[in-house]
């Protein structure tokens, strides 16, 4: 495996999809488990009900199992103690299906369960994707594998930036597409990222120390914001495509969440963040997720299969819009925020990252190679310079015989 294969490989293991060494420790694999089957079954069961009766009768069931579960979890999650999450959660999810079944004369769907809390766990799921999504990019260009990448780039240069030039010039026209197209509201809110985009990458590099930093950060935001807009866009057409798209967007956003959030209460001296815990933060993300999931279905069910992919994409980019904002308010007049918007690990970090990859004889390997390099460099060098010199000790006996003989 070479050497770039590695840097990203390590990467995508450990920070995109860190979540889900996270999800399959011990304390969170049997509700991981339980949500996964859950969710998938639901989807099955509702996807299905028209082609197979069983499904047809019992796909609300399993539409209001899964709420059950979501809301006993988010319950015992506040409660848990250390050692005691099963115990916790087993007697909350008793309880709320004991509370369930002597409302209602069968345990079938009704309309109105649960309503309120999954719509709040879709709005919420989205703005902790967002956040998701804004953090894992900042993450990149700001990590040591980002070092690699910004290696050799001049100063002031935003990284990519053709890339960059040619979206902000294709963006341009979006807004008002989506204005002649009714969608004022989205309409307005690409046109602010536009511009937010815009400031950023032609003002910022050259005002500020590492603006050329934060640019980049903005700008691959932006392409986030920008690819929910194409959702809206096409809405009237074929959006299966973009929904394997936004599958793998949520499930990268859930698991970069889950690991960024449990590093940060791990390594976190602040004593309020230890005294909370990584079970009363990651629980009620699963039980988001699936709130997210449940609501999801139920719009689905309840008016157009596409509305809840509509109301996902426009409520994100309206999202990822505040977060650029309050991240351009806060870099413009916040030093503290600018230091950590902008730091870089040094080259000296970098290697030490760079060298835990390699085994000791792939290490050895590779001084040895830049030893003989060094060396050969040097060697080159030095005749460089004897021949330099040669040269110019000619030059003054040149011009020493041409004046004797003057002379």
């Amino acid at each position: 495996m070479s050497y770039f294969e590695r840097v990203f490989g390590w990467y995508f293991r450990n920070v995109v999809f860190g979540g889900l060494k996270v999800l399959r420790e011990r304390r969170f694999l049997p509700f991981s488990i339980s949500a996964f089957i859950l969710g998938f079954l639901t989807t099955v069961f509702i996807g299905f009900k028209d082609h197979v009766k069983f499904f047809d009768e019992y796909y609300d069931s399993f539409l209001l199992l899964e709420a059950i579960f979501l809301v006993s979890l988010l319950i015992s999650s506040s409660f848990v103690l250390k050692g005691k999450t099963y115990p916790v959660f087993g007697l909350t999810f008793g309880l709320t299906l004991f509370f369930i079944i002597s409302l209602h004369e069968n345990f079938f769907f009704s309309e109105d369960h649960f309503y309120d809390f999954t719509i709040t766990t879709f709005y919420a799921w989205i703005v902790i994707l967002s956040i998701g999504i804004f953090s894992l990019v900042h993450n990149f260009f700001t990590s040591w594998v980002g070092k690699v990448v910004w290696m050799g780039n001049p100063e002031k240069r935003v990284l990519f930036s053709p890339l960059l030039k040619f979206v902000i010039a294709i963006s341009s026209l979006v807004p008002l597409y989506l204005f002649f197209s009714e969608e004022q509201l989205i309409a307005i809110t690409a046109l602010i990222a536009w511009i937010l985009f815009f400031v950023s990458f032609f003002i910022y590099p050259r005002r500020w120390d590492n603006g050329n930093v934060f640019a980049a950060i903005i700008g691959f935001s932006f392409l986030f914001i920008l690819y929910h807009l194409i959702f809206m866009l096409r809405i009237s057409e074929n959006i299966d495509p973009l929904l394997t798209i936004d599958y793998f967007l949520i499930l990268t956003g859930c698991f970069y969440s889950i690991q960024a959030l449990s590093r940060k209460i791990r390594k976190s001296n602040v004593q309020i963040l230890k005294k909370i815990g990584e079970e009363r933060i990651i629980l009620p993300l699963i039980s988001a997720a699936l709130g997210f999931h449940v609501f999801a279905l139920r719009i689905a069910l309840a008016l157009d299969s596409k509305d809840p992919a509509v109301r996902f994409h426009k409520f994100s980019a309206i999202a990822l819009t505040v977060i650029l904002l309050t991240a351009l308010f806060l870099f413009t007049f916040s030093q503290n925020f600018r230091d950590w918007t902008t730091y870089i690990p040094s080259n000296k970090e970098t290697f030490k990252k760079f060298l835990s990859l390699l085994t000791a004889e792939e290490t050895k390997i590779l001084f040895s190679s830049l030893i003989k390099s060094t060396g050969e460099k040097i060697v080159s060098k030095t005749f460089e310079v004897k021949e330099k010199a040669k040269e110019s000790i000619e030059n003054i006996k040149k011009k020493a015989i041409e004046k004797l003989k003057q002379l």
